[in-house]
């Protein structure tokens, strides 16, 4: 894995740990915007074969 996608990795985690708790306290509409901008980053990274650790 390259420093790129270990910053990624943990950044992503960070992000979905956080709407996780929305989605418990908030409820699904705040999490499903919460979530989208980060399954559209990794579709992104997918498509465009920027992740190493998927080779």
């Amino acid at each position: 894995m390259k420093i790129k996608d270990i910053i990624a990795v943990v950044i992503s985690v960070s992000y979905a740990t956080f709407s996780l708790m929305v989605l418990f306290d908030e409820g699904l509409p705040e999490f499903v915007i919460l979530i989208i901008p980060l399954i559209l980053y990794w579709e992104y990274r997918r498509l465009k074969g920027d992740i190493s650790f998927f080779k």
